[in-house]
């Protein structure tokens, strides 16, 4: 006859949980500019270069991106929400609500 063991598995944190808490919140208060944010998103993402990233959203050139990351147009904020949807975030995290909103 085999013992079967009552010993349960540690409790996981709520970072285990749920791994973007941490990434937003981590984004949220982080001192670097939207522009980084994206940067450092698109690195931790797997995406080799800014290409890439332009790929995965749809948009043509360099030009798209950066005036959708520094403007407060409706096409750049429909790509901001882009952004946001591609890494599983809200806008937000990304931009503090004064620029989200603007």
């Amino acid at each position: 006859m085999q013992e079967t063991s009552t010993a349960q598995a540690p409790a996981k944190t709520i970072s285990q949980l749920n791994p973007e808490y941490s990434l937003r919140s981590i984004l949220r208060n982080a001192p670097a500019s939207p522009a980084e944010k994206v940067r450092s998103l698109a690195a931790l993402n797997g995406f080799g270069n800014q290409r890439g990233l332009l790929d995965a959203l749809g948009i043509q050139n360099e030009v798209s991106l950066s005036r959708a990351i520094n403007s407060n147009t409706s096409m750049g904020k429909a790509i901001r929400q882009r952004i946001a949807d591609l890494f599983g975030l809200q806008v937000e995290d990304i931009w503090p609500a004064d620029q989200a909103a603007a």
